[in-house]
């Protein structure tokens, strides 16, 4: 991997990683509110986005080290 590739990935996993922090802080302000109905929905959504912001970072990493990988998107 040459240093531009290189600087593209660490600026895509950068990105990436900040998506992951704001849910993480959705996530932390919806606690408070787990035992009304919205509040645990709301929490539920957030938990999902959390698991495809993780899953959208490993494609990142995985399509710069040339790894094939089939999305069902």
């Amino acid at each position: 991997m040459d240093k531009k590739q290189l600087t593209i990935l660490r600026s895509e996993i950068e990105y990436q990683i900040k998506i992951i922090e704001s849910i993480f802080q959705k996530i932390s302000d919806r606690r408070q509110y787990i035992n009304e109905d919205r509040g645990l929905e709301s929490l539920a959504y957030q938990l999902h986005n959390l698991y495809s912001a993780f899953e959208d970072l490993f494609l990142i990493v995985a399509k710069h080290f040339e790894n094939t990988m089939v999305s069902g998107r």
